[in-house]
């Protein structure tokens, strides 16, 4: 499996807090069949104010460390931005963002789940005129993304990607947001699926009554899609 959503870099943001649980998040995915995982940790100003400097530094002793360790997890570098004034800020040039891998092709964001974020059709659009395809982040927590399921496909339309996470399916995040994430799945507006895993404790949740549960709705074929194929494709900055 391919991970394209994980805050596995220590001491940057909400999820590990140390090498030593990078560690073992390393491993906990080597153990569930997970062998290409881009770290995606928060670029947000008013709380996680991390730069793409400073992100790339902890990757770079993250990967020498899990080489020492010999833990073989092949690690991509990307992040999480949030949809605010500062991300806005750089769209004047987009090709600075960190995107994954930093093939310049797909970006990571993230919104403010209960307000429609202004002015993001105009955004996507800038977006696709530099060469870069936006991924939304868990659209299962949006509500401005369920409210209007036209909104949502007139952004796929006009490329937009949206990134389930494997939480809901596991029994995390409440019931609704299951739901949520089945209406989704079934109006064809999934276009990947990820883990958006905090800590190593959650894998086995995640990957196991996760997978099964999503094998349950939508059959090998799509599972392998959204979990394999698709984020495989990003992954390699091909067209998806």
């Amino acid at each position: 499996m391919v991970d394209l959503h994980t805050h596995l870099l220590p001491g940057i943001d909400d999820g590990s807090e140390n090498m030593e649980i990078s560690r073992e998040m390393g491993r906990a995915y080597l153990k569930h069949g997970v062998d290409r995982v881009a770290v995606t940790p928060h670029i947000r100003q008013d709380m996680f104010p991390n730069t793409e400097e400073r992100i790339r530094e902890v990757f770079a002793e993250t990967v020498q460390d899990f080489r020492t360790e010999g833990i073989d997890l092949d690690l991509r570098l990307g992040a999480e931005y949030y949809y605010d004034e500062s991300f806005l800020s750089k769209m004047d040039d987009p090709k600075r963002l960190l995107t994954f891998d930093d093939r310049g092709r797909y970006l990571l964001v993230e919104f403010n789940p209960m307000v429609r974020p202004p002015g993001l059709r105009d955004v996507v659009f800038q977006l696709r005129m530099a060469g870069v395809r936006p991924v939304m982040a868990h659209p299962e927590r949006y509500s401005f993304i369920l409210e209007n399921l036209d909104w949502a496909e007139d952004l796929a339309a006009a490329g937009m990607l949206f990134q389930g996470t494997l939480g809901p399916l596991a029994g995390f995040w409440g019931k609704g947001s299951r739901k949520n994430l089945k209406r989704l799945l079934n109006a064809g507006l999934i276009h990947l699926i990820s883990s958006d895993l905090h800590h190593p404790k959650m894998a086995g949740k995640f990957f196991g009554e996760g997978v099964r549960r999503l094998r349950e709705w939508v059959g090998e074929a799509r599972t392998e899609e959204l979990l394999v194929h698709a984020p495989g494709r990003i992954l390699q900055g091909e067209p998806l």
